[in-house]
């Protein structure tokens, strides 16, 4: 099945790679695909931590891999005026080709919309294969096997990339102790952003759709529309909202497999200011802000549950049996975590919002399969130690200390902002 997927992405009508092999357009950089963007394990940093320290566990959360387009919602707009257009005269040549496009994608997702991709499945298993590289204890054999336990969100394309992320590992290590459970019980630590009602009230209508629709209107451009159709009797405001779908499809191309969005569609300054919208939203939306702070009280319970389970790992006494937990979710379960527990990069309180895509950047944060890992270790002395990687790079927890710190601290500094930052409701 998955050698017939890979074949179908290769050789859908008028999506063939080799079709732009030669073409005139440039490739528009990934980056600008944000929360869409495939993970760049180009990335990925070598571990840093000593040999002295042995290794005993890994709390492991992450988001499901690259997908299908959730819906047809995301182009229908777009689709609908394209075809109004066709029909009046209104449409240009490029039109034409964004509708035969939207109608590939289309057939491509038709019966598949949300689910993980071929390059989702890829993905994990890349990411699995880091994890065992990484973590030597996955490597025992014998009477004394590591456990891993592992939780997902009830929806199908996470319970599918926890299920391929334990397949790498067994892949590796078929004597491994695995266990994978999902379902709405797990959705006050990894579906917090629905589970949680002051938070998921403020993300369906709060403060940041009014901070949200000035920024559109001052930075999201209307000639990528006027290349495809006659928009002289169009207000601007709807212009942009169908440059942003147009930007929905464009930056959805290489999570499904096929080729990437060229310049053929947008300059790379068009599409880059299409992401600042969206990386802005992201930020409103799904993180401690000047607006809101009540994702911090949602995603509490997780790291309650992280810090917990780390001491009750180290409260076992099996050194030669690590354990490994995983929490599966999605990229609103990542960013209001990493948000609160304040990890460079991902909490930022900006003076002014049209500077936040200098400090905090969605691709950086949560692309697809984004993951934070953080691994415990004793030392010689029996002292437990901490260090902590996103997205396959090492990460300071502490401003201003180094990559491995006494679990101690960490857990200390942890525990100040549950209590700082989840107590505060708007």
């Amino acid at each position: 099945a998955f050698a017939m997927t890979i074949i179908s992405l290769w050789c859908i009508s008028g999506e063939a790679r080799g079709k732009v092999k030669n073409s005139e357009f440039a490739p528009l950089p990934a980056i600008y695909e944000g929360t869409m963007m495939p993970y760049d394990f180009s990335a990925v940093q070598p571990a840093e931590w000593p040999d002295s320290l042995t290794p005993r566990f890994c709390a492991y959360v992450a988001r499901h891999g690259s997908r299908y387009m959730t819906s047809a919602k995301k182009f229908s707009r777009l689709q609908e005026s394209l075809r109004r257009a066709r029909s009046e005269k209104n449409i240009t040549p490029l039109g034409i080709k964004m509708l035969a496009v939207i109608d590939t994608i289309s057939r491509l997702s038709d019966g598949r919309w949300g689910q993980l991709s071929a390059v989702g499945m890829a993905e994990e298993r890349q990411l699995a294969e880091e994890m065992y590289r990484v973590f030597n204890p996955l490597h025992v054999r014998g009477m004394k096997k590591p456990e891993i336990t592992t939780i997902s969100s009830f929806v199908p394309r996470v319970v599918m990339t926890m299920y391929e992320f334990n397949h790498g590992l067994a892949l590796h290590n078929d004597a491994l102790e695995i266990s994978a459970a999902s379902g709405p019980q797990f959705s006050p630590l990894v579906y917090c952003f629905d589970y949680d009602s002051t938070y998921a009230a403020y993300r369906k209508k709060g403060d940041w759709e009014a901070v949200a629709s000035e920024y559109e209107r001052r930075v999201v451009p209307v000639k990528p529309l006027a290349r495809l159709m006659n928009t002289s009797k169009m207000h601007e405001k709807e212009q942009r909202e169908l440059v942003e779908q147009l930007y929905f499809v464009l930056q959805s191309r290489r999570a499904v497999g096929l080729t990437a969005p060229t310049t053929e569609w947008m300059t790379t300054e068009e599409y880059e200011a299409c992401w600042k919208l969206s990386n802005l939203k992201h930020y409103l939306r799904n993180t401690v802000s000047p607006l809101n702070s009540s994702c911090a009280a949602a995603t509490a319970p997780l790291l309650k549950a992280i810090i917990d389970d780390i001491d009750r790992s180290l409260m076992s006494g099996e050194a030669s049996s690590p354990l490994l937990k995983g929490y599966f979710g999605h990229a609103e379960t990542l960013m209001p975590l990493l948000s609160m527990m304040q990890l460079p990069g991902c909490f930022d309180l900006p003076l002014n919002y049209d500077d936040l895509y200098r400090n905090w950047q969605s691709y950086n944060i949560v692309p697809l399969a984004a993951n934070l890992a953080i691994y415990v270790f004793t030392g010689p002395s029996g002292e437990a130690y901490a260090a902590v990687r996103l997205n396959g790079r090492n990460v300071k927890p502490v401003k201003g200390e180094g990559y491995i710190l006494k679990w101690s601290e960490l857990s200390a500094h942890w525990k100040h902002l549950l209590t700082s930052l989840a107590s505060k409701r708007p």
